[in-house]
């Protein structure tokens, strides 16, 4: 082979390296970028799905969020402020509501009244039974959270409402301890306010009007109607 044929040779066969090359690269940039773009896809997906996250905002307008602070006992502070609340024992704190609850507002209230039957007494090991011996006030949370049920739900539902609704929640709090003793479903009417009344709850909805209520060891019940003219 002659050495003007072997330069030409030489010179093609670079030529269709630097081709390859270069489309090689070109693949690899598109790969890249395609990449890329799927990534950012798949960060504004994720970022709109936790924006979409019910949150304090998407209450309705006429809900107040209360702060507030109580006394139990002289070494019991149970304080409500940013729609949390928080229980002191002796300024320490021993409890505090639940993250993916908001509190609107607190209460403190001897419910029941019965009693205290044998059975009903505490353990000598100091934990906490079903209810606080007779005479106990019990902690009440109005509050909202995403879903109208719990953990458990009517056999007939099939998935829970993922928004905000309002509930009823009541604790035990004793001997530097806070326990969930009844835990509503969605209550059914809108809380604006609440209090205590011969261990009765009276609450007032967005309309202004007043209703009392009684515990009857399941839940409250409809006690009476009370007539605000």
């Amino acid at each position: 082979m002659k050495i003007k044929e072997m330069i030409v040779l030489l010179a093609v066969s670079f030529l269709v390296i630097l081709v390859l090359a270069a489309a090689s690269v070109t693949v690899k940039t598109k790969f890249f970028s395609v990449e890329k773009s799927n990534q950012t896809k798949e960060k504004k997906e994720d970022s709109a799905k936790l924006t979409d996250i019910p949150g304090p905002d998407d209450v309705p307008a006429w809900v107040e969020w209360k702060e507030k602070e109580l006394v139990k006992e002289k070494d019991v502070k149970i304080k409500l402020n940013d729609m949390k609340v928080k229980v002191y024992c002796n300024d320490e704190m021993i409890w505090e509501s639940p993250d993916e609850i908001y509190v609107q507002d607190i209460m403190l209230c001897e419910i029941d009244g019965v009693k205290e039957c044998p059975e009903q007494k505490r353990r000598t090991d100091d934990v906490l039974t079903d209810r606080a011996p007779a005479g106990e006030t019990e902690l009440l949370l109005v509050c909202w959270k995403i879903g109208r049920y719990g953990e458990k739900r009517p056999f007939w539902v099939g998935e829970d409402e993922e928004c905000l609704s309002q509930h009823l929640f009541v604790y035990n709090v004793w001997q530097n301890e806070v326990k969930p003793r009844w835990m509503s479903s969605y209550i059914g009417q809108d809380i604006c306010s609440i209090e205590c009344e011969n261990e009765k709850i009276i609450i007032e909805d967005v309309k202004g009007n007043r209703t009392k209520w009684v515990w009857n060891n399941f839940g409250f019940q409809l006690f009476e109607t009370i007539d605000n003219k």
